[in-house]
């Protein structure tokens, strides 16, 4: 009995039970096989996780509990079944040892940190549940998208108006359906988008060569930056102006 408390407290201090002070460091699996009894009887945990190769350095449990995650020096995030023990799957990525882990409020997702300087997201659902809800969002794609082209049509093309038709229209509607026709409606408007930023683009190549028409080193700058732009479509459309720009900077030189 005395034996026993002895190894109990020593598990309270976080250190192995050993015979003598000399041994306190040793590992379990080195101790004598009555001491490894002695500590096993000392160990009122409820089950233990082994499978990490180096130290653990952070658990978080997931908001319903029913899994847990851990991380530590073997670069490794490593997700259990607080049930069963089960380790449920291993997620590799970390240069470093990872230090800090914690699940998104809904535990379909876990962050976690590591001394590789970088913050990495993982998705903890299983490849089944995530193809399933893939397919779901691809069905609700296609019911709600004939839905955003009669919007489309009723607006005339007029963002304003199909942004105030799609906030009063999805108030009555599911987060998630919401959060489809969000979705939809911007991509609709992307091409509309993009084309507008390259106007902008052009425009303000035009003005720079107006604004620095008797400056030979910016023109020239300008006349490059155009030509080798990674939007085809601004260089064809202003291809006039920076030959002329290009043209006036080699008269200013004499070149």
């Amino acid at each position: 009995k005395k034996w026993l408390e002895k190894a109990k407290a020593a598990q309270a201090l976080n250190q192995p039970s050993a015979s003598n002070a000399d041994s306190v460091g040793i590992e379990r699996a080195d101790m004598p096989f009555e001491w490894q009894c002695l500590y096993a009887r000392a160990d009122d945990s409820i089950v233990t996780l082994r499978g990490h190769e180096n130290w653990v350095h952070t658990v978080t449990f997931s908001p319903d509990g029913t899994r847990l995650a851990s991380a530590g020096g073997d670069k490794t995030i490593r997700l259990w079944d607080t049930g069963s023990g089960e380790e449920l799957s291993v997620l590799r990525g970390h240069e470093g040892m990872v230090n800090s882990v914690t699940f998104s409020p809904d535990g379909t997702r876990l962050a976690s940190a590591g001394y590789d300087k970088t913050i990495r997201l993982w998705e903890t659902r299983s490849l089944g549940q995530i193809a399933q809800d893939r397919r779901h969002a691809q069905k609700e794609m296609l019911r709600l998208t004939p839905l955003v082209e009669t919007w489309i049509e009723k607006s005339g093309g007029d963002t304003d108006v199909l942004l105030a038709i799609l906030e009063r229209e999805s108030k009555s509607r599911s987060s998630g359906s919401q959060a489809m026709l969000r979705n939809i409606v911007l991509k609709s408007l992307q091409p509309q988008r993009d084309a507008n930023n390259v106007q902008r683009r052009i425009d303000a190549v035009r003005k720079n060569i107006k604004t620095n028409w008797d400056s030979p080193e910016l023109l020239n700058t300008i006349a490059w930056n155009a030509a080798t732009s990674e939007a085809p479509a601004i260089f064809t459309t202003v291809s006039d102006d920076v030959l002329v720009a290009s043209q006036r900077s080699c008269e200013l030189t004499d070149y």
